[in-house]
This record gives C-alpha cells, structure tokens and sequence, in this order.
C-alpha cells in the first residue's frame, strides 16, 4: 500500500506548476505578440510600398496639370495668326508636356497602378492628346481651345486625388516637394525658347518660376527627413548649382548674352541630372529601407521563437535552482540597478581585462555611445590625444594593484568632441579577494573647468592690468589693513605688508575707513609733496563683508599748470581792467574840449556874437558841430563800455511810458533817416503797459539799432519799429529791408568796436559799439536781443524785456 504524499511533497508539486505557469504564460504572449508586431509591420510595408507608388503618380498628374494648363494659355493667345511669338511659346511648351505624359504613362503600365484604377477614369493619352492640337491647329476658337483641354485637365486632377493617398507622410511629401523642384527647373530651362519679340527671356515669368521654385525647396526642407536632407546636400551641389544661379540673375537684371544661351541649356541639363539622381537615391532608399524593415520583421519573428524555445528550457531549469535565492535578493538588486540607471554620475562596469560589460544612460548622454556600441569593447575608444599615455598608465597601476584611483582626463565623444572628465575607479573584488571587475564613476566637468580657467584668466588680467598701470591702487579690510597694493603703490610710498592705512598714509586719506561711502578728492602726501586725486569705492568681498578700493592718480603737473592758468589769467584780467580804466580816465579828458569845440561852433554857425563875413566859414562850423556830437557820442559809448567792463555802471530804474520812449528814440534817428531818404514806419499800439528801466539807456539802445537800420538801408527801402506784447512779456521789434547780414558776421558785429563790412557799411561813421552796448544794457534788464537776418532781404532785431518787468498802464503816475 502506497503512503499518501507528504505535505513537502504536495508543496513542491503544486509549486512546480505554479511555476510552469508562471513561465510559460509570459512566453505565450510574447509569441503571441510578436506575431503581432511582425504583422503590423508587413503591413506597414505594404502601405509604404503603396505610399510610395502613389506618390509618384500623383506627382506626375500633377506636374502633367500644371503643363497642360500652361499649354492651354498659349493655346489660347496662338489663336491668334498674327502673334508669332505666342505660337514660338506653344511649341516649346508642347514638348514640354510631351515629357510629362510619356512620364505619366509609363508609371500608368505598372500593373499594381491599373488595378487601383477605376474603369471610367478619363485619362488623356498621346494620341488623344495629338488630336486635340490637331484640332485646335486646324480650325479653333478660344473657347473650343480651353474646352479641349479643361477635360484633359479635369481627368488629371481626378487621377491626382485618387492617387494622392490622405495619409501620405513627411517623407513622401519631401519626394514630393522635389519633384516640383525639378518641374521648375525643367520650365526654366525651357524659357530659353519662349524668348520675348525682341530676343529676350520673359523675367517675369522666370522670377515666378524662381519664387515658386525657392517655396518648393523651402517645403521640402521641411517635410524632409535629415537623411534625405544628407542625401539632397550631398548631390546637388556644385559648380552647375552656382553656374544656374548666376545666369538667372544675369536673365532676370537683362544682361544675359547670346553667348551664354548655349551654357544655360547645358547648366539647367545638369542640374536636372542632379535633381533625378536624388530622386533616384531617396526612391532607392526609401525602397531599401522597407526592404530592410521586411528582413527586420522576419529575422526579429524567428528570432523571438527561438528566443522564446530556448528561454524555456533555460528558465524551466534555472529558476528551479535560482528560486530560493532570487527571492531574497531581487528586491536588493532592483533598488541598486535603478539606483545605477537613474543615476546622473556616468557608471561603467568592465571586466577584469578591461573590456566594458555595462554603462548606464547617464554615460550614453555623456559620450553619445549607445550601450550596444560599447559592450565588450575596451574604454580605450574613448581616449583623446591631450591626456599624457603616463596617466593611463598609473590608472591601471594602482586598479591592478586593488587600489582606488582618482583624476581628471580628457576623452573624447563619439561625435569626436573632447571632454574634461573626473573620474574614480575602484577594483570589485570576488570573495575570495580576487579583482574580478572594475567599476568607474564618470563626471563631465567641461563647464565647471572652463568656468575655473576663465576665472584664472580674468584674475590674471586684473592682476596684470594693476601691477601695470601707473595709477597707485589698494584694496583695504574694514580693520583699515591692506589686502592688497599694486607695485605703482609699493614703489612710491614703500612696503604695505604689516602696516594700517592710518600709518601709511600721511596725512591720513579722509574716509578710507569708511567702506560705505564711496568719496572723490585730492590729497597732498607728506612723503614726495606730490598732489593725488583719490576715489574710494566700496566693493563686496566673497565673504559677504565691504572693502574699500583706493585709487591714486598723481596729479601734480596738472595743478601746477591750473595755477600757472591762474596766474596768467589775473595777469591778463589786471591788464584788461588797466586798459578799461585808461579808457574811462581818457574819455573824461576828451569830453571837456569837445564840449567847447560843440559849443564854439553853434556860436560862429548861429552868429550869436556877430555876422560872419563868409557862408564857408559858417558851413565850416556846422561840420565842426556835427563831427564834435559824433565824436561826443562815440566818446560816451566808449565811456559805457569801460564802466560796464569795471563794474561801474548802474542803472537808474523807473516807471516810464514805452510808447513815448519809442517815440523819442525815432525823433532822435529822425533827421539821419531824413538825411537817407527814408521815414521811419511806427506800430505802436495804444494801452501798451509801463515798463520798469533805466529810461535813458534803452532809449539809447532803440535809438543805437534804428540808427544801424537806417544805415544799412536804401533810399527805396523801408525801416519800422514795432511794439507787442503778450504773456512772456514786452517786445519791441525793429525791422528794415537793407542788406542784411551774414551769418559768419554775427558773432563779430556783436563784439566791441566789430564791424561787417560792405558797401553801405560806410554811409555814416561808426566804432562797432552800438550792438554790443545794446545786448550788455538788455542782459541788465533781464531781457535778450536776438537778430535774424538774411544777406540781400534784411534784418529783424527783436528786444525782449520780461513780463516781471511791465506793469499796468491805469496804476502808473503822470510825470
């Protein structure tokens, strides 16, 4: 009789089919998906085998189209018998939709194509399309000749839509979009035969042709993949690339020769060579690649099963001894390989003799190797030529000898960049304490070595630009001791080491012990008697705490030559005021005799003590009347100018009546404007506010600028005085038509005794003194004299006193 099984016995039996299940399941459905994975595949095949086909037919209905319709056009403007050039265009674009057809039909004989299409599908064909031009050559109107060809192009546009999958990808789209590149290649190639009347080729059309040629290539770089981009850039390049460019800008600017029409069919052949083959590369490689993803699918198929056959049995056997085990320490190993994967530090395991048996993402975004690319190669692929062969050497050195090692090496990516890298590797020993595999921890320390390097470099240039400049620089602690001085300092004063500010300064710097405050100054040292100027700046330390930065600029010979400046220019004003004093002191002399002379001579013109025998003795004395007053006035303004250049010279301010001072100043120029034939105009309103001055000295100043106008102005012209007011103040106008002045002569008829000169400048005397005292008594006044003036048209002088200066007409007293 059989004993019943025990309960281990039990245990292990329904344990050893749990884990059957537990195997066999997943591997079921790994079968049973990749059957599915395969199949998606082979039909993603077939799609991109179709995607392709159709895309090359609709792009060929569509470039068929678009000839057609350019066809139709000129068809339209050859109805005409008497246009030639458009018949020349017609036949030129014939051929070229002869191409496009032969193109269309070619790819219409495969028979995968003339199963998708439908038995009613209008497409024109060559002989259909010969009958038609027939046609139309024979006996045709304008509307029976776009008739004709808007069914052909109907039946076209049908056949591109039905063709043109909805789903049709980037890729195929940037076939495309080539394909129309190399359209407008082709019509620019054969503007040459659709020349003008005159011989020339229509620029219009080649600059739309252009255009429409630049948006396609535009669209293709943008639908394209980088491959086909690699493979577009490494054909169509080139002397025939840049040849092409430059005939077009030679036809589109008109320049382009007869020499140059054989050269531009020749180019444009050319680069249409270039434009098919890349579409016969990117067609090659796209057919490859779904080759290669058939050949994928298959192989990875089969590979999955025997995977999955082996994968059993291996399984079956392993995990009946590795059960107990793994249960313990696969929750450990877990934690540590994600540890080791999401770990941002470069890891790399190899074995004892050096080659790599794992690397972690973090080394692949490093060094842009895949891990299929480095396993059971040696990290040596990864050495540059700047890291000395001697370091390598002491790294295995010390990893042989079971030693840990640390570093800093530059390697090299797989793109053939360098990197600075910190690296430790440490030997994993067995448990018998053999060094069974080393585990290195990886650091691109690029940046942060840059960084380091251009910090050095910058506290080298500092350091170099302060131990060469001349200027005495110092940084100082808030304890008043110095942290650093530059060579300029040490060598004009002495050593710093050991020494407070308040020692080494003498006399001390005023606020150097403030690191707050930034001051500016100059300071005499008692050491060399030299005069500093000195700026203290606070700066930050890394510490977080302030220093004073004190710099030192000898300037010495600069205030030397600002007191010998002082100097000379109290000498000069001395001189000057001398001069003006001798001119005040000589003007009082000069008045006294001229005085008698005046008077003497009205007593003999008048005949006041008796007849005189003879008229030229009395018109003697009118000319010794007259050139004493002129010479009295001339010997005031000089007397004024002297007492205005020392400071003598007061105004006796009152209320005074502007009109009736107006009014004075023109009797006073009255009779020389009498003398000149001229009648001086006057605008002078009624109710014009009081004005609080020195009456006398601006009447003098109206009188001075009138007499100027008059002086300056013919006997045809005209001299008028105006008077306004408004809310800024007063202003008193004087304006004339004579022959103005020069902008180059204003500043020196503003100067004392200054005087342009001219033709009419001479009619009557004059010393130059009579604009200068004017704008001297206005700037007294508070007030501005401003002249403009145009050479040939004449001159508007303009006195301006501020409204502080006027006060109300009803309020004053009748003197």
């Amino acid at each position: 009789m059989t004993s019943p099984p025990t309960p281990y016995t039990q245990t292990g039996l329904f344990s050893r089919y749990r884990l059957i299940i537990a195997i066999v399941a997943p591997i079921l459905a790994l079968v049973m998906f990749s059957a599915w994975v395969v199949e998606e595949k082979m039909d993603a095949y077939r799609d991109s085998a179709d995607l392709l086909v159709a895309a090359q037919i609709a792009r060929a209905a569509q470039s068929l189209t678009r000839e057609l319709e350019n066809e139709r056009i000129l068809s339209t403007r050859a109805v005409d018998p008497n246009d030639l050039q458009a018949r020349y265009e017609l036949e030129a674009q014939r051929l070229n939709t002869d191409e496009r057809l032969k193109a269309l039909s070619a790819a219409l004989a495969m028979p995968e194509i003339r199963q998708r299409l439908s038995g009613d599908t209008n497409i024109i064909d060559s002989a259909q399309l010969a009958i038609l031009r027939q046609e139309l050559d024979n006996d045709a109107t304008p509307s029976a000749a776009s008739f004709g060809y808007s069914r052909a192009i109907a039946g076209l546009t049908s056949l591109a839509a039905t063709m043109a999958p909805s789903d049709l990808s980037r890729v195929i789209s940037a076939y495309m979009d080539l394909g129309n590149v190399k359209d407008r290649v082709g019509r620019a190639r054969a503007m040459l035969t659709t020349t003008t009347k005159k011989g020339e080729i229509n620029r219009q059309a080649l600059a739309e042709n252009n255009a429409e040629s630049r948006a396609y290539l535009e669209s293709f770089r943008v639908h394209a993949s980088a491959h086909q981009i690699r493979i577009y850039d490494e054909i169509v390049q080139g002397p025939v690339v840049g040849m092409v460019e430059r005939l077009h800008r030679q036809a589109l600017s008109g320049i382009l020769g007869p020499d140059d029409r054989k050269a531009w069919d020749e180019a444009h052949v050319a680069l249409l060579k270039l434009y098919a083959r890349t579409e016969d590369r990117m067609a090659a490689d796209m057919e490859k690649v779904i080759q290669d993803n058939l050949k994928a699918t298959r192989f990875t198929f089969f590979l999955v099963v025997l995977g999955v056959i082996i994968l059993v049995g291996l399984s079956l056997e392993s995990l009946r001894r590795s059960e107990r085990r793994a249960v313990l320490w696969e929750e450990e190993a877990r934690k540590l390989f994600r540890a080791v994967e999401q770990s941002p530090v470069s890891v790399l395991i190899s074995d004892a003799q050096g080659l790599i048996e794992y690397i972690n993402p973090a080394f692949s975004a490093m060094t842009g190797y895949h891990r299929d690319e480095v396993l059971g190669h040696s990290p040596r692929m990864l050495r540059s030529d700047q890291t000395p062969p001697e370091v390598f050497a002491d790294l295995w050195a010390s990893i042989s000898a079971g030693q840990e090692w640390r570093g800093e090496i530059v390697n090299q990516r797989k793109d053939g960049s360098v990197y600075w890298e910190s690296m430790t590797v440490a030997p994993v020993k067995d448990g018998d304490g053999k060094v069974d595999s080393f585990i290195a921890f990886k650091e691109d320390v690029t940046e942060i070595r840059s960084l380091r390097l251009a910090l050095e470099l910058e506290h080298a240039n500092l350091r170099r630009i302060f131990a060469s400049t001349k200027d005495l620089i110092a940084l100082v602690s808030t304890d008043g001791r110095f942290e650093y001085a530059n060579p300029a300092l040490v060598d004009t004063f002495g050593p710093v080491m050991g020494v407070r500010t308040i020692d080494y300064f003498q006399p001390a710097i005023a606020n150097l012990g403030d690191d707050n405050t930034a001051t500016r100054g100059e300071w005499v040292s008692d050491l060399n008697g030299k005069t500093y100027e000195f700026s203290i700046t606070p700066v930050d330390t890394p510490h977080g705490e302030m220093s004073a930065l004190l710099a030192l600029h000898d300037i010495t010979t600069r205030k030397q030559a600002e007191l010998a400046m002082a100097e000379a220019r109290e000498a000069a004003e001395l001189s000057n005021r001398a001069k003006t004093e001798f001119l005040a002191t000589m003007s009082h002399e000069l008045r006294t005799p001229l005085n008698a002379i005046i008077g003497f001579s009205e007593i003999i013109e008048n005949e006041l003590l008796g007849p005189v025998e003879t008229k030229q003795y009395r018109d003697y004395a009118h000319d010794i009347n007259e050139s004493g007053r002129h010479l009295l006035t001339l010997i005031n303004d000089i007397l004024d100018v002297a007492r205005l250049e020392v400071g003598r010279f007061a105004l006796m301010e009152s209320e005074m009546d502007v009109g009736q001072t107006i009014r004075a100043s023109v009797q006073l120029v009255g009779e020389r404007a009498k003398a000149a034939g001229l009648r001086i105009g006057e605008q002078i309103p009624d109710g014009l506010p009081w004005l609080m001055g020195d009456e006398r000295r601006i009447k003098q100043t109206i009188a001075n600028i009138l007499s100027n106008a008059v002086k300056f102005t013919s006997a045809d012209g005209r001299v008028t005085v105006t008077a306004k007011t408004d809310e800024n103040g007063l202003d008193i106008v004087v304006s004339d038509t004579g022959i103005g002045i020069h902008a180059d002569d204003m500043t020196k008829i503003m100067a004392p005794f200054g005087q342009a000169e001219s033709s009419l400048s001479r009619r009557f005397d004059g010393a130059g003194l009579g604009l200068p005292l004017a704008r001297r008594f206005m700037d007294m006044h508070g007030g501005t004299l401003s002249i403009s003036s145009t050479p040939g048209q004449g001159t508007v002088v303009n006195l301006h006193f501020p409204a502080s200066r006027l006060r109300v007409a009803t309020t004053m007293t009748t003197r």
